[in-house]
């Protein structure tokens, strides 16, 4: 959620509900802690499920913003793996009935994560410099698709279980230490793409899948992100320091409502490249 007219930008996140072996929370970015505690609970065999955006939450931050005078760019989590957007959308239907002078965009980012989180930054920093809420926006709509992700966990269990990827999927990482390596599509769905045995040669070969985009670059960027395996994203650094000396690496969590489908073992890299065709 991105506004202008506080001090400099304002970047804040809407919380996603999300329950833990059926005890309802409310997702607080703002409380680090939380992320460790539960991807521990998530280790112990706990059951975590999340609901998208609520309507309410969004309407609450649209009026905010509009009686302050404030545009606001929401960025949503791809509506190709949650309602968020379109919940955002009916939102913003609420409050412009009530406000019809209201400033509100709502973009849907069809990425996810560490690659919402770069996409993100970028519609912030165009703020920063000065463009308006509707070229931040505009801006975010025509990029949105140059956002690559490469992300790879331990097991499929969690995002077969969570219904992001097809059970037969899962069938070859079951087997031999077969790591998965996943992408988002041009459609904002989690992909595989590629298996490798062992997890140091995953990260390794996510490296060696960003090196074409990185190093084609003028000062390239990259956001890594883990969910509760801080030294594997550490590991990840360094194979794309290796590939892309020149790279801007800036290192990321991956929140609760993802992580409830990834588990604790996600490590995933995002940065800017070709448009996504499939």
């Amino acid at each position: 959620m991105l506004g202008g007219g506080f001090d400099g930008t304002d970047v804040r996140v809407i919380p996603l509900p999300y329950s833990l072996d059926e005890s309802e929370r409310i997702d607080d970015p703002q409380y680090a802690p939380a992320l460790d505690t539960f991807y521990d609970a998530i280790r112990r065999g706990a059951r975590a499920t999340t609901s998208q955006a609520r309507v309410a939450d969004c309407a609450h931050v649209f009026r905010t913003c509009a009686d302050l005078s404030t545009p606001a760019v929401y960025i949503t989590l791809s509506s190709g793996l949650s309602g968020t957007f379109e919940a955002a959308l009916h939102a913003r239907e609420l409050v412009l009935a009530e406000r019809p002078g209201a400033e509100i965009y709502v973009v849907d980012s069809l990425c996810v994560a560490t690659g919402q989180a770069l996409l993100v930054s970028g519609a912030a920093r165009h703020l920063a410099d000065g463009c308006s809420a509707q070229e931040a926006a505009s801006w975010a709509e025509d990029n949105k698709l140059r956002v690559q992700h490469l992300l790879t966990v331990d097991s499929l269990e969690h995002l077969v279980r969570g219904g992001r990827i097809a059970p037969a999927a899962a069938v070859a990482g079951s087997i031999l230490d077969v790591k998965p390596i996943i992408t988002v599509s041009a459609d904002g769905k989690l992909v595989p793409i590629k298996k490798t045995r062992g997890r140091t040669r995953a990260l390794r070969t996510m490296a060696d899948l960003a090196h074409d985009a990185l190093a084609g670059q003028y000062k390239p960027q990259a956001f890594v992100g883990h969910a509760r395996c801080e030294s594997d994203a550490s590991s990840l650094q360094g194979f794309l320091a290796e590939v892309a000396p020149e790279c801007r690496i800036t290192p990321t969590r991956i929140g609760l409502v993802i992580g409830a489908h990834t588990g604790p073992s996600a490590v995933m890299a995002a940065y800017w490249g070709h448009h996504r065709m499939n």
